[in-house]
């Protein structure tokens, strides 16, 4: 972990949860910083270092943080002074088109001053992504799940058969019994009902 302005590592952790969140926190994935109300750095993980080293959305100097694009540094930071106690989203555009999404999470520790934990998110249908267990949330078989995803990240029916090397009769049938069992009729209906049981990961 880092502490900042100094840039010195904080102690190394005293017990086995210290060491569990201590690992936890270095090697999650995901981008997590966590900063003051005037934007300081206080924290942050090896995924946070790595975004900040490619200054496509946000960087930092003077030990501060801020957006990559210039114009967007007063939006962020009334998004963060919105907070109050509560939790929120904001999206960041770099000049590529690329979109982050970045969960504030308010913290007000005894004694400290206020703060925010931020966790940063890729967007995009292209981004790998993790996806609940769909045959326990709707009762999809893994062959109806698997077509389903597909669906939903923007390939045609055609493709789903060319890749899966069935008919494309076949997954117009599994498309049917996927449709009957959620109760649906539509693709835009499919997205809004399965997309918020997958995950994007950095």
């Amino acid at each position: 972990m880092t502490a900042f302005p100094d840039d010195e590592p904080v102690s190394a952790p005293r017990g086995p949860s210290d060491a569990y969140l201590w690992t936890w926190a270095n090697t999650h994935r995901s981008p997590i910083v966590i900063l003051a109300q005037d934007l300081t750095v206080l924290w942050e993980n090896d995924a946070a270092r790595t975004l900040f080293d490619d200054a496509r959305h946000f960087v930092r100097s003077g030990g501060r943080m801020g957006c990559a694009d210039k114009a967007q540094a007063a939006s962020f930071q009334s998004f963060l002074s919105g907070l109050a106690d509560a939790s929120g989203v904001w999206a960041c555009r770099a000049e590529d088109g690329s979109h982050l999404l970045v969960r504030a999470d308010a913290l007000s520790p005894s004694g400290a001053g206020r703060a925010a934990v931020l966790t940063l998110y890729p967007t995009g249908a292209d981004r790998p992504s993790a996806w609940a267990d769909l045959g326990q949330v709707f009762g999809l078989t893994a062959a109806e799940a698997g077509i389903a995803k597909r669906l939903v990240s923007g390939e045609r029916a055609e493709a789903v058969a060319d890749d899966l090397g069935i008919s494309l009769e076949t997954v117009r049938t599994h498309v049917r019994r996927i449709y009957n069992k959620l109760s649906i009729s539509s693709r835009e209906e499919l997205f809004s009902m399965i997309s918020p049981f997958r995950v994007v990961l950095f």
